[in-house]
């Protein structure tokens, strides 16, 4: 028997709608419960999406701790792992871990609230206060630049690498902001000075735009400034990287500090615009025949007058060509001592 119009929208009604279905009761027994203070959640700093089974088959074999629980998906990128003691759990949240290039971070779980929406937005890592000047300021002053980066977590340790001073520290550092790769130091009535900041155990970082996840090749940053610029809205010229390399590798620092009396008390980001591309120089070029035809250049520059003359400039690759000439004729130089007759008494 065919149904007329108001009997049809009351099934109708009835299908589309569960509201009022019966509950399922589940007993004691059946539910699920978690130990949350031996919980983490980790998540991986990368554009890409990184599945279930290639996160659970890495991390297993790099933590390699205790068997335990099932490590569980909990939204793009972030999973939750449960342990069965503390001592693993806090072995794995110091850090250091990665998967095929990519940085794992991991933080203590706040409890229900990590199953629907978790949020990974700090890591812990240790962090190096380079170019402290000699009997400049206390531990008490560099504790004030390594709250500058994050939130402190243990003592200052003092290391030396080579004849360097270095300050080390674990600090918390939020990964939702870009890096800061150096601070400036103003003291009252005394030279001002930069300090230069290492991220250790860190990696993948824009050397653009100090984000961590991408290169500085595909930072999205540069890639809309570029886009900017095409369309005519922006007209200063886009350097290649912002920072030095120095922000994770500590053998890329600049061996002398920068001494002045006004020092910019700016956020990073205009410091790194002006500088940072300087600085990323200064860090690579050390010793290099490009870094060396820029002080040939230089040195040119001083001894003649550009208000009365011209200086034509040579191109880099004749540059090169004299200072390998040079570097020819020095060694050639060295080999004929020896045989040079000895001075006379």
């Amino acid at each position: 028997m065919e149904l007329n119009d108001e009997e049809f929208l009351a099934q109708f009604a009835s299908l589309s709608s569960n509201d009022n279905e019966e509950a399922v009761e589940i007993p004691l027994d059946a539910e699920k419960e978690r130990n949350w203070p031996t919980c983490i959640v980790a998540r991986v700093l990368t554009h890409r999406s990184i599945s279930h089974t290639l996160f659970s088959t890495t991390m297993r074999n790099a933590w390699a701790v205790q068997p335990d629980n099932e490590i569980e998906a909990a939204g793009s990128n972030h999973f939750i792992r449960e342990f069965k003691c503390q001592e693993d759990m806090f072995y794995v949240l110091k850090g250091g871990w990665h998967i095929r290039g990519d940085m794992v971070v991991c933080r203590m779980a706040r409890g229900i609230e990590d199953t629907s929406n978790p949020q990974v937005n700090e890591m812990t890592t240790w962090v190096e206060v380079h170019g402290v000047l000699p009997e400049s300021i206390n531990l008490d002053g560099v504790q004030l630049v390594f709250k500058k980066v994050g939130i402190p977590l243990s003592d200052i340790k003092i290391c030396f690498y080579g004849n360097q001073k270095v300050y080390k520290q674990q600090v918390l550092v939020k990964i939702n902001k870009s890096l800061i790769p150096k601070v400036p130091v103003n003291r009252k009535n005394k030279p001002s000075f930069w300090v230069y900041i290492v991220y250790r155990g860190v990696m993948n970082v824009c050397l653009f735009c100090g984000f961590i996840g991408h290169d500085h090749a595909n930072c999205p940053t540069k890639m809309r400034a570029w886009r900017l610029k095409q369309e005519g809205k922006y007209n200063k010229e886009i350097p290649e990287t912002q920072l030095g390399r120095w922000i994770t590798d500590r053998t890329r620092v600049p061996r002398k500090n920068t001494q002045g009396t006004a020092l910019p008390t700016s956020s990073h980001h205009s410091a790194g615009a002006n500088s940072g591309s300087q600085n990323q120089r200064d860090a690579d070029g050390e010793g290099s025949v490009e870094s060396s035809s820029r002080g040939i250049e230089k040195k040119l520059r001083r001894g003649v007058d550009l208000s009365t003359v011209v200086v034509q400039q040579t191109t880099l690759e004749e540059t090169q060509k004299d200072i390998a000439a040079v570097q020819i004729n020095c060694k050639r130089a060295r080999e004929a001592i020896p045989n040079s007759p000895p001075r006379s008494q």
